[in-house]
């Protein structure tokens, strides 16, 4: 006698086709100095002309204008169609950060963005599913710096801040005004600055580059319509590494990214109803100081640990060549 099946089977097909009516909401954040090329960055990644080359220019010319004092802010929503796919983008960028001569101001203006994205979500699925909220937090930062062998104190600051709430890629843009052998020298000189200031950053897990990751195009005013507009000189040709950052953003890394926001989330929930009625944030302060020295008692501990292996590695080298 054959058994027929109960369609379980067919589970993984309906949540497919479900996934694909649905779609889904990838949010983008991109900061920097004034001229770095965000805009141009951002048609590019999203393969055509739907930003504007100038978008800051005034409050009439612009619908979506914010900000402007130390830095300004503009947030575009978009819906990109793939194979019948929609995916939701809101896409903010942040613009002239540490380009004023007093730059006071400037790092709060962007953690009340991202606390707002939050606030609202929060409220949001408070009220209604999950699935249903429309949720503008932010998944991704691309924090753009300037192709030098430092970065400026405005953007550690900023850094420091913006990767409480998101995750963050570094990327380096113009690096076609950086030679070859430079490029690894200020490469490896970020790193280190990043690491030094306690800078979590988005790291390539396939090894096929390490951030920062070093972008440009040939002609910067021009967003491109198509992928043959911007067309790379060949001896700048391997220093571009466009392809490799949109590739691990979008078809390796973009789930990551989603997950990771939940988390920053949960943590930005649990703080906020932590310090919640306690106006002069000394409740604070003093929980922050107790995580501090937490981590400060676990880095020793984990460094007397490292060392007796250290040790027992000695003894045991020792003795077998004592034997």
């Amino acid at each position: 006698m054959q058994r027929r099946g109960i369609g379980v089977s067919n589970l993984p097909n309906l949540k497919h086709n479900h996934f694909i009516q649905k779609g889904c909401t990838f949010n983008i954040m991109a900061v920097g100095s004034h001229g770095l090329g965000k805009t141009t960055f951002l048609n590019h990644f999203l393969g055509s002309s739907i930003l504007k080359s100038q978008p800051f220019d005034s409050r009439d010319e612009n619908p979506f204008w914010q900000i402007e004092s130390v830095c300004n802010i503009q947030t575009s929503y978009v819906e990109v169609y793939e194979s019948g796919f929609m995916t939701r983008m809101n896409i903010t960028e942040i613009d002239c950060v540490g380009d004023s001569t007093d730059n006071n101001g400037c790092c709060e203006q962007i953690v009340k963005l991202l606390e707002r994205n939050l606030e609202d979500y929060y409220k949001k699925i408070s009220k209604a599913t999950k699935s249903l909220v429309d949720d503008k937090r932010v998944h991704l930062c691309l924090y753009f710096l300037e192709p030098i062998r430092f970065i400026k104190i405005a953007d550690i600051e900023a850094l420091k801040k913006i990767s409480k709430y998101c995750t963050i890629i570094p990327i380096v843009a113009k690096a076609d005004l950086l030679s070859p052998e430079y490029e690894t020298d200020v490469k490896l000189k970020f790193r280190e600055i990043f690491e030094s200031n306690n800078i979590p950053f988005y790291d390539d897990k396939i090894c096929i580059s390490m951030a920062p990751f070093f972008v440009f195009f040939q002609n910067r005013q021009d967003a491109p319509s198509t992928n043959s507009n911007y067309k790379i000189p060949d001896q700048k040709a391997d220093l571009n590494e466009f392809s490799i950052l949109k590739r691990l953003i979008l078809e390796k890394s973009i789930t990551h990214f989603v997950k990771e926001t939940d988390q920053f989330y949960d943590n930005y929930r649990v703080f906020s109803m932590i310090f919640q009625g306690n106006e002069e944030g000394v409740g604070k302060s003093l929980i922050e100081k107790k995580i501090e020295n937490f981590e400060k008692q676990l880095a020793e501990r984990k460094q007397q640990i490292r060392m007796q292996k250290m040790g027992n590695t000695s003894m045991g080298q020792a003795e077998a060549a004592y034997e």
